[in-house]
């Protein structure tokens, strides 16, 4: 294989696991925000 596409399989590959094991510890942390508007209507 190219050295350009080993390259971007492994950016890829990374930018993947960061996705995956980055976003449920960092949305943990953080305490709950303000509640949502009442919708106006039915």
């Amino acid at each position: 294989m190219e050295p350009s596409i080993l390259l971007l399989l492994a950016l890829l590959v990374g930018f993947l696991l960061l996705l995956v094991r980055g976003h449920p510890k960092s949305r943990g942390n953080f305490p709950k925000g303000p509640r949502p508007l009442p919708k106006m209507g039915n």
